[in-house]
């Protein structure tokens, strides 16, 4: 049992458990001992005390003895007859029998006796006493009638005389006898409170060595093990209470204060957000990361009074609770006083970084709103935020505008095991010839309901509530399995083009799974176009949205930059020489005729790409004109309700043939 103990423990542990093993076994022992001796002791003693009682009982029947023979020789001499003096013989003789075994027994146990007194006292005693008896038996029989020579009263004054000395004899033997029994009881008293205290010293000794060897290390390791364990205990407290990065409240120590006040009393909620952190903590590393949220946690600090509360109650969000008397004005100028302190750049590690914050606020003015439904009222507010820039003070329509997202988000959920998503197609051609190039696969949503839904209506929501990776799925999914059936009917459509968000980009398996589909479908990755908004990359090599594309590139991918011109990485990227094609955001392409800055705008994009070698698609196109000024200009590609509208998969076959048919006749646009 002890072996299973001990395994599983550190030195430390051991060496504790060894000590605390010693303690019990001479803690054992020492108990052991002492009881033991005191068994011993006490029971010696108990002997002794039962053997004096046993002999002063004695001393007591031969008294009683003495005093019946006494009686008894009396009886013989004063017999009537024959058989009256036989009778008191027999009687006589059998009371000295009976006096003689008592008197043996007594002298047994004085040989016994470790008192060499009470030994000679007891081996005297009966001796003296059966002698006398029996010159009392001689006597009382001469003075039957025996022995003439012996009168009847002379007989009878010597037998009281005898029965006077037999009586003092056993009288005083016998208060001999008690005062050496209470000597004894005394003597052995005395040695068993000696053995008591040496035993007692033994302990003594025995307890301040194992004090010393045992206890003493014992409890001082226990004392330090508990002021550890206390320690301990202290610090998973203040974890569970406080930020570890900036020693600030944490979300549950926040809500634990704000419950504890007046639900009466003015109460003000500022949400923090620090919306580039991300992309900063994901550019810069994460020291720097730590090093800006602790300079933000500073700052914050410094800005408020000490009776508001700064938490920290996400990784780049921080809420500063206000329990006094404001109103929204002032609310408004610390939100923006915030918003400024924080944007000025600050040197860390050697990058100049500037954050920019957006900030939620809700306030209690007057009623009674629990603590908690503020803090969600401003964090409403702070998603508000983070889509218009600068602080938003909480409103009822935010909430309600909440309740119909999370309403959407549900409504998705349930369309997708409906198989309500599916894909629409437009057609790509190329500007010179009208050959088809490819299809881009378009999210619809057939809702019960509504109707057809465009992706502007739901995929935000869906990318926001981690529905955007099941939808990307069903579009790669089933634009793969129509791009392998069209093929197998001969239709000329060569490739399909599918919008990936960044955060399905950042995903490393990404590149594995798209070749999974198409090999499941016999494509190769060359017949997949990637389409990456541009907004999606930031500066920085390692991006993890460079990272995936540049692998899908030299997988075989064709990588499209859509919306080009719209972002702010477009030329950073570019240098990486990944990107197969440019599409010219459909923004420019309708104002071609109205604007001269954005006709040169658009040509300059589309020189850019012949720069690169790589190809330029115009997206919106949907007149003719449009399409010859493009084609002027040098644009490779087109796409847009001049060339087709997006359509389901089964009309693809349709228009193929039309557009075809159409291109065989010399038209080049669609009707």
């Amino acid at each position: 049992m002890v072996g299973r103990l001990d395994m599983g423990l550190n030195g430390e542990d051991r060496r504790l458990w060894g000590r605390v093993r010693m303690a019990m076994l001479a803690t054992l022992l020492m108990c052991g001992a002492l009881f033991a001796a005191g068994y011993l002791s006490l029971g010696q003693m108990a002997t002794e005390h039962r053997e004096s009682a046993e002999d002063v009982a004695r001393m007591e029947r031969l008294r009683l003895l003495a005093d019946s023979m006494a009686d008894e020789a009396a009886a013989v001499h004063s017999a009537r007859g024959p058989a009256q003096a036989f009778l008191a013989r027999e009687t006589l003789t059998s009371t000295l029998a009976e006096f003689a075994s008592t008197a043996s027994r007594l002298l047994q146990s004085g040989e016994r006796s470790g008192d060499p007194a009470v030994r000679v006292m007891l081996r005297a005693s009966p001796t003296h006493l059966a002698d006398a008896l029996i010159e009392a038996h001689a006597l009382a029989v001469t003075a039957n009638g025996r022995s003439p020579g012996i009168e009847r009263p002379a007989a009878r004054r010597a037998a009281k005389k005898l029965q006077r000395l037999v009586r003092r004899r056993i009288d005083g033997a016998l208060e001999d006898l008690i005062a050496l029994t209470k000597r004894r009881v005394e003597a052995r008293s005395r040695d068993v409170q000696a053995s008591a205290k040496t035993i007692a010293v033994l302990a003594l000794l025995l307890f301040i060595l194992l004090w010393r060897l045992s206890l003493r290390p014992l409890l001082e390791t226990m004392e330090k093990r508990t002021g550890a364990l206390i320690q301990a205990k202290a610090d998973v407290e203040r974890a569970l209470l406080f930020d570890g990065l900036t020693g600030l409240p944490n979300r549950r120590n926040l809500v634990e204060r704000l419950e504890r006040l007046d639900p009466a009393s003015p109460l003000g909620i500022l949400h923090i957000d620090l919306a580039g952190f991300h992309a900063i903590n994901t550019t810069l590393g994460w020291e720097t990361g730590e090093r800006l949220v602790r300079y933000a946690a500073d700052t914050l600090v410094d800005l408020v009074p000490r009776t508001d509360v700064v938490a920290r109650v996400n990784t780049d969000s921080f809420v500063l609770a206000i329990s006094r008397e404001t109103d929204p004005e002032q609310l408004h100028e610390l939100a923006v006083e915030i918003i400024e302190a924080l944007a000025q750049p600050i040197a860390i590690l050697g990058h100049n970084v500037a954050l920019e914050a957006v900030i939620g606020i809700a306030a209690r003015r007057g009623g009674r709103e629990p603590a908690a439904k503020l803090l969600a009222n401003a964090d409403i507010a702070r998603a508000r935020a983070r889509e218009e820039g600068g602080s938003i003070y909480f409103s009822t329509a935010m909430r309600e505008r909440l309740a119909a997202r999370r309403q959407t988000a549900q409504e998705l959920l349930q369309a997708i095991v409906r198989g309500e998503i599916e894909p629409y197609f437009q057609p790509q051609i190329d500007a010179a010839t009208g050959e088809i190039t490819g299809v881009e696969a378009l999210v619809r949503w057939k809702h019960p309901q509504r109707g057809l839904l465009n992706p502007h209506f739901f995929l935000d929501i869906a990318e926001k509530s981690q529905i955007g990776r099941r939808i990307s799925d069903i579009m790669v999914r089933r634009s793969v399995e129509a791009l392998a059936e069209w093929q197998a009917n001969g239709l000329p459509v060569p490739r399909v083009g599918i919008n990936f968000s960044a955060q399905i980009l950042r995903d490393p398996e990404l590149c594995d799974r798209l070749k999974f589909d198409l090999d499941r479908v016999g494509l190769e990755p060359a017949q997949m176009s990637v389409e990456v908004l541009e907004t999606a990359f930031v500066q920085g090599d390692d991006d993890p949205v460079i990272i995936t594309v540049g692998a899908l590139a030299e997988a075989g991918f064709h990588i499209d930059l859509d919306d080009f011109g719209t972002g702010h990485a477009s030329l950073s990227y570019l240098r990486h020489q990944t990107v197969s094609r440019l599409k010219i955001d459909r923004s420019f392409v309708r104002e071609l005729h109205l604007r001269p800055r954005i006709r040169k705008m658009t040509a300059a994009m589309i020189q850019l790409a012949q720069t690169l070698e790589i190809e330029a698609l115009a997206e919106g196109v949907e007149t003719e004109a449009e399409w010859r000024l493009l084609h002027e200009m040098g644009c490779n590609g087109l796409q847009g309700f001049a060339i087709g509208k997006p359509m389901p998969a089964a009309e693809i076959p349709a228009w193929v043939a039309e557009h075809e048919s159409r291109r065989a006749g010399g038209q080049i646009v669609a009707a």
